[in-house]
């Protein structure tokens, strides 16, 4: 399976993938992937 861009991930779509994600991960990833958008 191909490793899809975070950004073209929905939150829905991390859900269906890892159902056991909770708001923290969630957040966390938002937090990761927030600047590197910036950057690009």
């Amino acid at each position: 399976m191909p490793h899809a861009p975070i950004r073209a991930v929905s939150l829905d779509g991390l859900l269906a993938l890892n159902p056991h994600l909770t708001l923290a991960d969630i957040l966390a990833l938002w937090r990761w992937t927030g600047p590197s958008e910036r950057l690009h």
